[in-house]
């Protein structure tokens, strides 16, 4: 590959957070087709760090294409204080965004004239953006590492106890409570099993979390239930991909995603998920691979932080995922073989080499055009 073919990669790499998980998907998806990539790190001191350690931070090349890896909330503010310079001597930019909703909000259409053409993660996103946006859209399939550089932690490790079925629900507070709807999953899993169920828990990991009134009510709900362990500690990659990795079941209700990192990284290690079916997640689950919850799309009745009044997202039926998590509790061997259906499909399709094949075949057309 020649020398100056590659792009300057800029995103929250070193923050755990889902866009800093998605940049560093977008390298290694490069990587792993010879792509060179130039990176550069944007910390985020309210957010706790990633603990990546395999990518080298701000080394930036004499790349042509810049690709920024954040949504345009904050692209004004970081090229105005930071990066600038290096849009400005750039003769290709691209910006690459994640939306949960059917809509993109207006001052994104308007951030859209900042850049050359806008890349997303997903098909839901493409049909958002490319509706709206005057410039080119392409979507990159993003891909879903969790490959253990050492041997898994166990359960006890984890705080977890040793024996039982644990189901695991996780969200960002960034990411609202309302979209997540972890309060969706706690009662479900009380219409399951009950206040004190016995050889069978629900973890509900949060990060980020503050003092807001969600986190209170979520906090208040999970100590009723002798059967929810509330894990607000953050996790550093390995222990996370551990937590993943010892729980038997991933339940998401959310009201719609963006991509679903969390989901799309528990079929990666052959666990079953229940999850909402509409919206971002639906690229990669089907019926096939993973319990999907029927929901009804209802609009949003008053402003919730960054959606607006009238939005349309799902309303899942818990009743509903209340009986699978019944199924899969008394008969784990029916999940088990969803999730081996699931970790092959996410390997075959959501890899790093097919991350890079699309970034390099658009990076040929773009370097025909500015050469």
């Amino acid at each position: 590959m020649e020398v100056d073919f590659g792009l300057n990669v800029f995103g929250f790499f070193s923050s755990a957070l889902g866009l800093g998980e998605a940049a560093r998907s977008t390298v290694r998806g490069a990587q792993a087709v010879g792509l060179q990539v130039g990176i550069y790190d944007i910390p985020l001191k309210r957010h706790a760090s990633s603990g990546e350690d395999d990518l080298a931070l701000c080394q930036l090349g004499p790349f042509p294409v810049n690709l920024f890896h954040f949504n345009p909330d904050v692209i004004k503010l970081l090229m105005q204080n930071r990066i600038d310079q290096y849009y400005l001597a750039a003769k290709y930019n691209i910006g690459f965004w994640f939306w949960e909703t059917q809509r993109i909000p207006d001052h994104w259409v308007e951030a859209s004239a900042l850049f050359d053409e806008i890349w997303v993660g997903s098909s839901f996103c493409f049909e958002a953006v490319a509706q709206t946006v005057n410039r080119p859209v392409i979507r990159i399939p993003v891909n879903v590492g969790t490959i253990f550089c050492e041997e898994p932690l166990g359960r006890e490790s984890l705080g977890l106890p040793p024996t039982g079925y644990i189901f695991l629900t996780m969200m960002d507070s960034q990411s609202t409570f309302e979209r997540k709807n972890p309060f969706g999953v706690l009662e479900a899993f009380e219409m399951a099993f009950g206040r004190n169920p016995k050889d069978v828990m629900l973890v509900v990991k949060v990060i980020n979390a503050e003092a807001s009134r969600d986190y209170v009510r979520l906090k208040s709900i999970a100590h009723q239930n002798t059967g929810v362990i509330l894990m607000d500690k953050v996790l550093s990659r390995h222990e996370l991909n551990s937590l993943i990795k010892n729980v038997n079941c991933l339940v998401s209700l959310h009201r719609a995603e963006g991509f679903g990192l969390p989901i799309a990284e528990a079929m990666s290690m052959g666990k079953p998920v229940i999850a909402t079916g509409w919206s971002a997640n639906m690229d990669y689950m089907n019926h096939e691979n993973s319990f999907l919850v029927p929901f009804g799309l209802e609009p949003l009745v008053s402003y919730e932080t960054h959606y607006a009044k009238g939005t349309l997202w799902a309303d899942p039926d818990v009743a509903y995922a209340t009986t699978i998590m019944r199924k899969l509790y008394e008969n784990p061997g029916v999940g088990e073989e969803i999730g081996r259906i699931a970790r092959a499909d996410i390997a075959r399709n959501f890899n790093p080499s097919a991350t890079g094949t699309a970034i390099r075949d658009r990076l040929r057309c773009i370097y025909q055009t500015i050469e």
